[in-house]
């Protein structure tokens, strides 16, 4: 592709997609892949949160006043 000229980004990723496979791996990723498909994971099973966390939300909500608005 010559510089300055423009193109769809499907081509590009579908470029990106078709090149061999190192060795050991399954899949080529474009940049930003991972964390799209981590983001749409998170929105559909949700953020797994660590005990502690939760203790430390439910404590601040607690002395906010909000605990009731917890959704856990």
């Amino acid at each position: 592709m010559r510089p300055g000229s423009r193109r769809p980004i499907r081509e590009l990723v579908e470029e990106i997609k078709s090149v061999p496979l190192a060795k050991g791996f399954d899949e080529v990723f474009y940049p930003g892949e991972l964390e799209a498909r981590g983001e749409q994971r998170n929105r559909h099973r949700g953020l797994h949160l660590p005990d502690d966390t939760l203790d430390d939300l439910r404590r601040v909500a607690k002395e906010t006043g909000l605990e009731s608005r917890l959704p856990f």
